[in-house]
């Protein structure tokens, strides 16, 4: 997996949690 992918999906997360 790349990190870039596992960032893309936190910062998803992140906004979805907001």
């Amino acid at each position: 997996m790349h990190l870039n992918e596992l960032m893309k999906i936190q910062r998803k997360s992140e906004k979805l949690s907001q």
